[in-house]
């Protein structure tokens, strides 16, 4: 009788004695600990912008023509006053007398063109192109005229670019950064439409005003720059590009991964740092941030193990286990 009443005991003290760590160690994290790491920093100002051609000429004609033939199309090179489509005279005639009898709705420009004339036949007919030539050496970009088709004075016909380095970036700079960037300054151009071709450019021109632009429901003041690119020969006018304007030369500096750092109610960044078997919470001042890490400048010392994951971490002074 004795020996069952032990037993029914000192059963419950065993799974009390056996519950007592779960219940001691049930609150406390296993953690993983790092030190500061070093890492580049990279002394750019990173901003996008758009490709756009240097020199381009968009034809037009000073009076509406009828065009008979065209002959060229996108893609061909030409040279300068090549003729580029021909003007059908009698149609283009037949259209203007036809103008002329609504004096009232007859376009401002070409109202200027014949100011001097009576909407005589000869005229008018002294006045329409033969043909349509271009402006200089390059190669045809685009083609919005066809056979039969009238076109008017604020039409572009043809356009014509130049193709010797006439491609060049614009690019949008914060107005928290323009004191940085300085004509002549090294530009890396990424195209989005192929991120593994990086092109060398440098600021060529940096725009005297800046204007307002609305992303989501933030306003934001942009200055525009210009930048050269040295090898253009595989870019299109057009392409969104990503661009990092070399400030200065790259730095070694340490820092630790984001996940490492919190904020307090004050706004101040910190880290918890592991000592004697706890969490102690040390704030610091962040500078640079790169992709992965942050550069830290004050708060935590080379030799210091800090907690990897800070928001496993409830309270200052949390008692963890180091994995």
């Amino acid at each position: 009788m004795k020996k069952r009443v032990l037993v029914l005991i000192f059963i419950p003290l065993i799974i009390l004695a056996l519950s007592i760590p779960n219940i001691i160690l049930g609150d406390i994290q296993t953690v993983s600990l790092i030190q500061l790491e070093e890492f580049t920093k990279e002394n750019v100002v990173s901003t996008t912008g758009k490709l756009e051609e240097v020199a381009k000429s968009d034809i037009t004609t000073k009076l509406p023509v009828v065009t008979e033939n065209v002959l060229v199309e996108v893609g061909d090179k030409v040279k300068a006053d090549q003729v580029l489509a021909t003007v059908d005279t009698k149609k283009t005639k037949e259209a203007l007398m036809s103008i002329s009898a609504m004096a009232d709705y007859i376009p401002q420009e070409v109202v200027e063109t014949l100011a001097d004339t009576d909407f005589d036949y000869n005229q008018i007919t002294s006045l329409i192109p033969n043909e349509i030539k271009s402006d200089f050496d390059g190669v045809v970009t685009n083609v919005s005229i066809s056979s039969g088709k009238l076109s008017y004075p604020s039409e572009t016909l043809v356009t014509i670019s130049k193709q010797d380095k006439n491609i060049r970036a614009k690019i949008d700079i914060p107005e928290s950064q323009i004191e940085n960037v300085k004509l002549g300054q090294q530009v890396i151009i990424t195209p989005r439409a192929n991120k593994d071709k990086e092109c060398l450019g440098t600021v060529s021109k940096i725009f005297p005003t800046a204007y307002e632009t609305l992303d989501g429901t933030t306003k934001e003041t942009i200055i525009n720059a210009y930048v050269d690119i040295e090898n253009s020969a595989d870019l299109k006018a057009g392409y969104n590009i990503d661009a990092d304007i070399k400030l200065a030369e790259d730095e070694t500096c340490v820092g630790v991964p984001y996940s490492a750092i919190n904020q307090d109610e004050k706004n101040r960044e910190f880290v918890y740092v592991y000592k004697d078997g706890k969490a102690i919470k040390k704030i610091v001042e962040i500078g640079y941030e790169g992709k992965e890490l942050a550069q830290v400048l004050s708060g935590v010392d080379k030799g210091d193990y800090i907690i990897e994951d800070c928001q496993k971490i409830i309270k200052d002074g949390q008692r963890i286990f180091v994995k």
